[in-house]
């Protein structure tokens, strides 16, 4: 999804459904990027707004 220069695409089994990740599009204009972690489940999430790209990975069981 997307809104003007702003972005977001989940990857994998994400508890958030089209409405609550459009809320986050704020988050995103912003650079609030620990705003995408609070949903249940395991994804991958890629965001960007104008002057950075993020990707966050599932860091479950990580050591």
């Amino acid at each position: 999804m997307s809104q003007g220069t702003v972005s977001l695409a989940v990857v994998g089994d994400c508890g958030a459904d089209d409405d609550q990740l459009t809320a986050r599009l704020p988050a995103i204009r912003a650079g609030r990027w620990r705003e995408l972690s609070w949903w249940p489940g395991s994804y991958l999430v890629i965001a960007r707004n104008e002057a950075t790209l993020v990707v966050l990975g599932e860091l479950a069981g990580s050591t």
